[in-house]
């Protein structure tokens, strides 16, 4: 999270803790950049700065990343075979 750039965030123990207090916040900027890489790393919801937005609403399911990953490479496979030859023509 950006000092001074205003995204919407799920409210939780961190975004509680710094409400408020911008200045400070940016007083503390490489420690709490520290603190939310160590929240991504650990996947702890409460201490990190999980971004949100008007876009959330629209998720129908959450997936396995492998299976997007394979799905992407499938789709994508299937788009070069069909392309391909006519772009070598």
């Amino acid at each position: 999270m950006r000092p001074g750039a205003y995204v919407r965030v799920r409210r939780n123990r961190f975004i509680e803790e710094w409400l408020g207090r911008a200045n400070e916040l940016r007083r503390h900027r490489a420690e709490v950049s520290a603190q939310l890489r160590q929240a991504a790393q650990t996947g702890d919801p409460d201490r990190g700065a999980i971004m949100i937005g008007q876009t959330a609403g629209l998720i129908e399911r959450v997936e396995p990343a492998a299976d997007v990953v394979r799905q992407i490479s499938g789709e994508a496979e299937a788009i070069l075979r069909q392309r391909l030859p006519g772009l070598l023509a």
